[in-house]
């Protein structure tokens, strides 16, 4: 049986819209829409999710586009305007200072 080499890293991956709501067929539709609940609270959840997995253990990957477009981008043509890649490379610029170094 073949062996994996040194330095191998198992990876899987979940879309937090999938997996944490998104659907306004359910309750968590609701929650993300009242004012004040998801806006400026991110970060620091992210940044505790990326502590827990530190302490568990495990290297977090951090994916910024599964599948969906953060409603701004989507609003502006997303990816199919070249203009906007300059507004999605400050957000991926300001999330990355958030979180690259905490752990």
């Amino acid at each position: 049986m073949g062996r994996f080499p040194d330095g191998f890293l198992w990876g899987t991956a979940a879309s937090a819209h999938q997996a944490e709501g998104g659907v306004p067929a359910d309750d968590w539709w609701d929650f993300e829409h009242e004012p004040g609940r998801i806006d400026g609270t991110a970060l620091d959840h992210y940044r505790r999710v990326i502590d827990a997995a530190h302490a568990a253990g495990i290297v977090p990957w951090v994916n910024l586009h599964h599948f969906v477009n953060p409603r701004w981008l989507a609003e502006r043509g997303a990816f199919a305007r070249e203009e906007n890649l300059v507004a999605w490379r400050r957000f991926v610029g300001v999330i990355a200072d958030a979180l690259a170094h905490h752990h």
